[in-house]
């Protein structure tokens, strides 16, 4: 158990993840973006950078998603992103990692990160909590976690909402549908009424 560690949100941005990554496994990190390179194929022209081969080499790997390269490209994170899409090459990821509806591009890139993760040194993590006595924010601990532990925990916490949310819309939905089925339901009701009348 090491120093204490305060956490305001439960994403951690892709600048966090990029030092991490140098941080805990450089290796791993080296090796994907130097030596994954075939530079014979560079110097003929074939690839005019690193990132075009290795997006060329990984385009096709069941993690890659050229909605997520876009929006890292946007950031300037594009060899990051492949980075870790070569870190992951032909490995199954958490099956909401697959699914668009809890996808965002943060927590695609804490699923890519997860694995390479220290898991090993744990820390205290705490949040903000609002005490309505002291009128105050004040700090509460979550726990003591390693980073990859951590990071699932944020993920559990992302699902979590959406799955909230979801469920938040599909009640709406239901709602304003018996709603419009209620005022179908008086409309035809008045109709009949009317039509037996002039009988």
């Amino acid at each position: 158990m090491t120093a204490k560690s305060r956490t305001g949100g439960i994403i951690m941005s892709t600048i966090d993840i990029a030092s991490l990554l140098k941080r805990y496994n450089p290796e791993l990190y080296q090796k994907k973006n130097a030596s994954a390179v075939d530079t014979s194929k560079l110097a003929s022209g074939s690839y005019t950078s690193a990132t075009e081969y290795m997006l060329d080499k990984y385009r096709g790997d069941q993690n890659f998603n050229a909605s997520m390269y876009h929006d890292a490209a946007k950031l300037g994170a594009q060899e990051m992103y492949l980075s870790l899409i070569a870190a992951n090459a032909g490995k199954r990821l958490d099956d909401k990692f697959y699914d668009s509806k809890y996808q965002t591009y943060e927590s695609a890139m804490l699923e890519l990160y997860k694995n390479a993760a220290d898991d090993v040194v744990k820390t205290e993590y705490f949040k903000d909590v609002f005490n309505p006595a002291t009128n105050q924010w004040e700090q509460q601990s979550i726990g003591f976690f390693t980073e990859r532990e951590k990071i699932q925990y944020d993920l559990d916490q992302a699902y979590a909402l959406r799955d909230q949310e979801m469920t938040r819309q599909l009640e709406q939905y239901r709602k304003d549908t018996m709603d419009g089925w209620e005022q179908i339901g008086s409309h035809t009701g008045a109709v009949v009424g009317e039509l037996t009348e002039g009988l």
